[in-house]
């Protein structure tokens, strides 16, 4: 039987090798793609000029999720 989400939609089960696979054919970018990308203001920017470093690679999930780490960790 499958199962149905709240929206009716067919839930997808996926397994870790599957996961990865996906995430290693998601596209990566360097620090200055995403600081050229117009999908970003310039605060945000900022932020990403400060946590991304210049000689690797990331998924737009890695950023979204060190984004969020950034901006919600607590001030000291």
């Amino acid at each position: 039987m499958q199962e149905i989400n709240m929206m009716n939609e067919p839930v997808v089960h996926t397994t870790r090798d599957q996961d990865e696979k996906a995430q290693k054919q998601s596209p990566q970018f360097t620090k200055e793609q995403f600081l050229r990308s117009a999908r970003y203001s310039g605060a945000e920017k900022d932020v990403l000029s400060v946590i991304l470093q210049e000689d690797e690679t990331y998924r737009l999930e890695q950023i979204e999720e060190q984004f969020t780490q950034f901006i919600m960790r607590e001030v000291q």
